[in-house]
């Protein structure tokens, strides 16, 4: 017999082996872990559990998940589908664990599964358990692709706070009075001990040269 399709006022889990499947959410997770899945996949795997333990046919799968698509282009979505439900799973098609292959007719899903319904509050529900998976107006949700990491964005803003801080602080810096530079003093060169003690030696200098100027004109007199 098919499960029965929870209330819009439940949030209904599929529990399996290491995995669970939250219908709500559209996610699949083992051990605590999301799983990531594409839309398609995810669809199937919701219709195998709803009816877990019997046949679930092609023409039953195309309407649910793949109702304006056409014949062939559905083969060919629900083989990948498939095969990706099972790489997820860990699941072997010549001998299953989970979906089994009937031939011509369908698939059936094997493992035993628990189903837990939570009271959620009133409100404006889906009117179908998979209808979080039809957000974004029916776009596709690749949940292949794995999640944006946040840390980037906070790294963003961090640096961004950083040099709105230092602009910050150099402009109080540049408004604060500063002591003004005291104005050079000219001093005279004369002035210093050094400069003079200087003119002392050329005025010495010039004299002894001047006295051995003399001494040498004696002498040379002397000898004449």
């Amino acid at each position: 017999m098919a499960a029965v399709r929870p209330s819009a006022h439940l949030d209904r889990v599929y529990r399996f082996g290491d995995f669970e499947y939250f219908v709500r959410s559209g996610e699949l997770a083992q051990n605590g872990k999301v799983v990531r899945l594409q839309y398609q996949p995810l669809r199937v795997l919701l219709v195998l559990l709803e009816n877990s333990g019997e046949v679930v046919t092609y023409d039953e799968i195309h309407d649910r998940v793949w109702r304006d698509t056409s014949i062939q282009a559905f083969d060919n979505s629900l083989r990948v589908a498939i095969n990706k439900l099972r790489q997820a799973l860990r699941d072997d098609a010549d001998n299953p664990i989970y979906i089994e292959t009937l031939s011509r007719r369908g698939y059936r899903w094997l493992y035993p599964v628990s189903v837990d319904d939570t009271e959620r509050d009133s409100g404006e529900g889906e009117n179908e358990p998979e209808a979080s998976l039809e957000r974004n107006n029916g776009a596709l949700t690749d949940y292949s692709q794995p999640a944006k990491p946040i840390g980037a964005a906070l790294l963003r803003r961090s640096i961004l706070s950083l040099f709105v801080s230092l602009a910050a602080l150099a402009a109080i810096w540049q408004l604060q009075p500063h002591p003004a530079t005291p104005e050079p003093k000219v001093v005279p060169l004369t002035t210093y001990p050094a400069w003079n003690t200087c003119r002392q030696f050329r005025r010495t200098a010039n004299g002894w040269r001047s006295r051995g100027r003399v001494r040498i004109q004696r002498t040379h007199t002397k000898f004449t």
